[in-house]
């Protein structure tokens, strides 16, 4: 029985592994030709970021925050006047003020701050 089997599992085998390595070397080929089509504006133009406009920061107790009411005021570590800062996911990228722009607060960008 094992011998009438055995030359079935052979091809069958065979088969599973000339399929298996196709279909690995075709993905790898179709990879490398998207990379290879791509340029850096197309890999990052639809990922999206959280980009935040920073006027200050303040440090609070837990008794202090549950204090908190309408109409109470939290001072700010940065002074009228001081530029604000542009975060984007946590790392400031630049400085700027405060705009109006059709009824609604924007940002005019005054300094990019240099990589480090």
């Amino acid at each position: 029985r094992n011998e009438a089997i055995a030359p079935i599992q052979n091809k069958v085998g065979q088969f599973l592994s000339t399929s298996i390595i196709r279909n690995i070397v075709g993905q790898s080929r179709s990879t490398i030709n998207i990379f290879d089509m791509m340029n850096e504006e197309d890999i990052f133009s639809n990922i999206p970021v959280t980009v935040t406009v920073e006027l200050g920061r303040s440090e609070l107790s837990l008794k202090e925050v549950y204090e908190l009411r309408d109409g109470s005021i939290i001072e700010l570590s940065r002074f009228v006047g001081e530029p604000l800062d542009l975060v984007i996911n946590g790392q400031i990228i630049a400085h700027g003020e405060v705009v109006s722009v059709d009824n609604n607060y924007g940002l005019r960008i005054t300094e990019i701050v240099a990589k480090a």
